[in-house]
């Protein structure tokens, strides 16, 4: 992670996007499932879900918080170096992906 400060950042909005982070993509449907189930009286299960979405933000922000906010093993005390630059540019992939991710909303309207 400390080779590549692009994917790293990409990954920290990935996965806060796979938790249901308001501002990110991943919020709207559960957000939609989550009023359906309340509008249709399944309490019980509508809270579970709540319950079990926030244990996965917990789950990926902590994860998150790892790995932009920790360091990574010196490579200068050591023989052989612990991680390898990747032979293809990771970049345009990094960069298909998040303009998937946060155009998820927008496709409706394109659509219709």
């Amino acid at each position: 992670w400390t080779s590549s400060p692009t994917m790293t950042t990409m990954m920290m909005i990935l996965l806060l996007s796979l938790g249901g982070l308001p501002p990110f993509s991943g919020f709207a449907p559960k957000w939609l499932i989550l009023e359906e189930l309340v509008s249709q009286n399944i309490i019980p299960t509508a809270t579970l879900m709540a319950a079990a979405s926030l244990l996965s933000l917990f789950f990926y922000l902590r994860l998150t918080y790892t790995t932009t906010l920790t360091l990574s093993p010196n490579v200068l005390q050591t023989k052989f170096k612990w991680r390898f630059k990747p032979n293809l540019p990771s970049s345009p992939m990094l960069l298909f992906s998040m303009v998937s991710i946060l155009s998820l909303p927008i496709i409706p309207l394109i659509l219709s």
